[in-house]
């Protein structure tokens, strides 16, 4: 089904299993076994990624990364929203909020701007 909304994306229903290349494609995305390498360069390289040492470290190595990155993004969301709720609640010095959230002076002088004109 086709929609346009200026972006090319496919929508495909990988339950539909007709015998074709891409629905053979969308039944191996969902084991994804490293023994399986119906796939060409894709199975090989998850085979790479699962079955080997080194694969595995790169993996481990991958998760580690998204994992810190999530992690400080969510601290950092977190700090700013109780930036927010210091600052609406008025009882704190900008310095104080400053300290207590990790947040440099001029998110905080930044989020105080955006208070004031709301």
């Amino acid at each position: 089904m086709k929609y346009d909304d200026g972006l090319h994306m496919y929508y495909i229903n990988a339950e539909v299993n007709d015998g074709s290349s891409i629905a053979k494609l969308m039944q191996y995305f969902k084991t994804a076994e490293a023994d399986d390498l119906s796939q060409g360069k894709l199975s090989k390289h998850v085979n790479y990624l699962k079955a080997t040492k080194e694969g595995k470290a790169a993996m481990c190595e991958f998760t580690e990364k998204i994992y810190s990155e999530g992690k400080a993004e969510g601290e950092a969301i977190a700090n700013y929203a109780a930036a927010k709720r210091m600052l609406l609640k008025g009882n704190n010095s900008l310095q104080d909020i400053a300290e207590f959230t990790n947040l440099p002076m001029s998110k905080i002088l930044e989020l105080q701007a955006e208070l004031n004109n709301a």
